[in-house]
């Protein structure tokens, strides 16, 4: 063996003896943060063991010596190894990632001085920059990609649930026996010819029970069941089921109703990116706990570092169901959320059930309880450490080198791939639920004595509410306000389009007649779809925490709608303001002199009023509609076919009779009818009243011309036709008079005025 063969290996052994050391340290510094996270969680909580100083740890004193600490700060230093190319992995390994670090001792004022746990804590831990913890992403690289390094040794040394005390306690408990849950799929025509149903069952006779401090997996084949069954336990139920069995909390018998308000139900719906951590989880907690410290959500901001995955805290419920909500997490952040909630549940008597998919069996027994679920029926519930022994028992053990909880949702899922694994698959969960159900005999039955029911959801008023509803809206707007600023902006360059389009529209022409009635119908409809379809996309991004709002019962959805107008009536009236302004005073249109801005003033809110009956017509087609594009097409039909029935395009005469009740209550077309009459008669009872309480004055109209069109030879004058209403189209109907402004004849029913230049009509 050569001098420099020997020198390689003696460096490979010194790197592995590093390695080694370090994963010891590692491992001990894991140990100890589980301590720190039960002591700080018994700290937050203030249960009744920290205020008498008695906390029952999950490692017991167990305390780190200085050398571990320096040695795994030591190697996350390290440049050349491996372990040293993330120095915040360390700190990261073991959660919760406890910012507690960057703080003196003195600053940590609901930590006893005199505390077991905080007494081995080293000075040198206080240098550790809180900025090295943050600035890498939340889920790293697995640091145990090598499987070969670890030589066998398991490092996620978190305890089973049978390792952890849970005192026996008679209160709460909850029974659920043979639930069944079915949908019925007929339509409204089917149910009123009496059709058989054709009924899609989803659940069988599911019964389990649960006491305080009991954590329970729910196991899944279908993704579709265990939701069912979440959402059925927690009232949240998207589609009306056809529901029987029996639902028991601490001995009452209760219905689904009943029992809902009393759960805590997290689901796993996207939340809004556009908030913030801390205005996510305040906004959420505010809506079901009326009183709510606001220095604990920053605690719990910092200790758990959950920012990415929920939106909604409990109150003090006894039951807290979470859909899978740890799926796409990592191993050891889904460990940390798992012992973090095991931990709430054991220390304060509450009940959790959660659906999950853990990867390794050391994360299924972290929980105390196991619900296996295939094809809707019951294949297994009873302790997760029994699970193993149960299958090897009936004879399916598991094989080696397989992950058992795998291997067991493999074995109970439905093949569809070939006929034959179809009937093969379909036969052994028959059979496996079968033998459960055989074999089980009062795994469900627990001693209940009848004792008072848990405490329901605790909802805040409807003030507090509107409040809350408003508050959120205001974040959103500072979260990123180009989304709503773009529609001043857009309303506003579509105001100069349109005015550049009819720009300084002429009185001595007669084609002024009809530019003046497009100028009208343009501005009414055709270009006031680009701000209905903001409007579609802004109810789009609200429904992604709107419906869950709903779900969980937390305000009514017109009570919602009710508090977005007022949020939303500023923003509007500033819109149609910058949409309406600029086109109509580089149209040309206003009245000269005194009443020139009064007729601005007036188009401005004749117009604005009609863009909001449009703008709240399209929330409710967008908040009925399931896509964002069959809102669109919804609204471009209904408003064509506004624009088509005005009587501007085509004559109201030229309609059936059934179409001519449309027109008459058709919006456009009021709207329309107005600022025509304004524009052509420029005297009506409207601006008359409008021009009194802008001017405080009355109007001399005297001498005013109410439609001037040029002429070249003479011209024509009309005397003043006292009661002449204008029709709200081109036609002007009176007792004995009626004309018409789209031709250049004039018809009266008494004369005939006719000439074969153009006219001039005046007062």
């Amino acid at each position: 063996m050569t001098a420099q063969t020997k020198q390689n290996q003696d460096n490979i052994s010194m790197v592995s003896g590093a390695i080694r050391r370090s994963k010891d340290d590692l491992h001990e510094w894991s140990i100890y943060r589980q301590n720190l996270t039960s002591f700080i969680a018994a700290a937050f909580l203030k249960s009744a063991n920290y205020e008498s100083g008695k906390i029952d740890l999950p490692y017991g004193n167990f305390r780190m010596n200085g050398q571990a600490i320096k040695g795994v700060i030591r190697a996350a230093k390290a440049e050349n190894t491996k372990l040293g190319q993330k120095a915040e992995i360390y700190l990261k390994f073991g959660l919760p990632r406890v910012t507690i670090l960057e703080l003196k001792p003195s600053d940590c004022k609901f930590l006893k001085e005199d505390s077991e746990v905080f007494r081995v804590l080293p000075a040198i831990l206080a240098g550790i920059i809180l900025s090295n913890l943050l600035q890498s992403e939340r889920h790293h690289t697995d640091y145990f990609s090598d499987q070969h390094a670890i030589s066998g040794f398991n490092y996620l040394r978190y305890a089973k649930a049978d390792e952890l005390r849970n005192e026996g306690r008679n209160v709460p408990i909850i029974a659920i026996k043979n639930l069944s849950v079915a949908l019925d799929k007929r339509t409204f025509l089917d149910r009123c010819i009496f059709r058989i149903p054709p009924v899609s069952h989803f659940l069988h006779d599911i019964s389990f029970t649960l006491k305080g401090g009991d954590t329970m997996a729910v196991l899944y084949t279908t993704e579709s069941e265990m939701r069912v069954l979440l959402e059925v336990l927690s009232n949240s139920m998207a589609e009306k089921y056809l529901i029987s069995g029996t639902i028991e909390n601490n001995g009452c018998e209760m219905n689904v109703n009943e029992f809902g308000d009393r759960v805590a139900y997290v689901n796993t719906s996207d939340i809004y990116s556009w908030l913030t951590v801390a205005q996510t989880l305040r906004l959420g907690s505010s809506f079901v706990t009326p009183e709510i410290d606001a220095n604990m959500i920053e605690q719990l901001i910092q200790t758990l570092a959950l920012s990415p995955y929920r939106n909604f805290l409990c109150g003090k419920l006894d039951i807290l169901l979470l859909d899978n909500v740890t799926k796409d997490m990592n191993l050891y952040d889904m460990a940390f959320i798992t012992d973090y909630l095991r931990d709430w549940a054991i220390k304060l008597n509450r009940i959790v059930v959660m659906a999950a998919q853990p990867p390794t069996i050391e994360i299924l027994t972290m929980f105390r309880k196991v619900l296996l679920i295939a094809s809707g029926r019951v294949a297994y519930f009873g302790p997760s450490s029994h699970i193993m022994s149960y299958f090897e028992e009936i004879g399916f053990p598991c094989p080696p080198f397989k992950n058992p909880c795998d291997y067991y949702v493999d074995l109970l899922t439905h093949d569809y791939l070939t006929s034959e694994s179809s009937w093969e698959s379909r036969n052994r969960i028959k059979r496996l639920t079968d033998i459960w159900k055989e074999r089980v005999v009062d795994v469900c039955e627990m001693q209940v004595t009848i004792s008072e029911l848990s405490p329901k959801v605790r909802h805040v008023s409807c003030h507090r509410v509107a409040l809350l509803i408003y508050r959120r809206f205001f974040e959103m707007f500072l979260s990123r306000p180009w989304f709503y600023a773009r529609e001043l902006f857009y309303a506003f360059l579509i105001s100069l389009f349109v005015g550049c389009i009819f720009y300084d529209i002429p009185d001595d022409r007669h084609a002024a007649i009809t530019t003046r009635f497009g100028f009208i119908i343009s501005i009414l409809g055709v270009f006031l779809l680009p701000n209905l379809f903001i409007q579609i996309e802004k109810v789009f991004d609200e429904r992604s925490y709107l419906i869950d709002d709903i779900r969980n019962r937390l305000y009514d959805p017109t009570f919602y709608v009710t508090v977005k107008i007022l949020y939303d009536l500023p923003v509007g009236i500033v819109c149609n303001a910058l949409y309406a302004l600029p086109a109509y005073l580089l149209s040309g249109l206003p009245s000269r002199a005194m009443l020139y801005w009064p007729s601005a003033l007036l188009f401005t809110i004749i117009l604005s009023i009609h863009a909001f009956l449009w703008r709240y017509v399209t929330w409710i087609i967008a908040y009925g509609s399931s896509t964002q594009m069959s809102a669109i097409a919804t609204t471009v039909v209904l408003l064509s076919s506004a624009i088509i029935l005005s009587g501007f395009l085509i004559h109201p005469n030229s309609f059936p009779i059934f179409i001519k009740q449309l027109h008459y209550y058709n919006p456009t077309k009021c709207a329309g009818g107005l600022l025509a009459e304004n524009e052509f008669l420029r005297r009506t009872v409207l601006s008359d009243w409008f021009f009194e309480i802008v001017t405080g004055s009355s109007i001399d109209y005297s001498n005013i011309t109410e439609l001037l069109i040029g002429c070249e030879r003479r011209q024509i004058l009309a005397k003043k036709i006292k009661n002449v209403k204008l029709f709200y189209n081109s036609v002007g109907e009176a007792e004995r008079y009626r004309f018409t402004l789209l031709h250049t004849v004039r018809e009266f029913e008494d004369r005939k005025l006719y000439t074969s230049q153009d006219y001039h009509l005046q007062r």
